[in-house]
């Protein structure tokens, strides 16, 4: 997997670059903490993450037409994902 989806619904006093820095964060965090041995991936001390990011606002009206988007992905890439928890 080459890259991630998220749908979240972010309060109005957060900035979306905050919030992309929490996720970012925490979730490699967590990854290099449940899989030691993936930190060796990265020798140099690089990040998890690369530093692409886009965002997409959407409303209550276009949810229901994002929602089934990022929920089929898996079928969208052809690739089998991983639920290793």
């Amino acid at each position: 997997m080459n890259h991630v989806h998220f749908l979240t619904n972010i309060p109005k006093w957060y900035s979306i670059q905050n919030v992309e820095v929490l996720l970012k964060s925490y979730s490699s965090r967590k990854m290099f903490e449940g899989h030691p041995g993936f930190r060796k991936r990265y020798p140099d001390g690089g990040g998890f993450w690369s530093g692409y990011e886009h965002y997409e606002s959407t409303g209550l009206t276009n949810l229901e037409e994002s929602s089934p988007y990022l929920r089929d992905q898996q079928r969208h890439h052809n690739v089998t994902v991983v639920d290793d928890r």
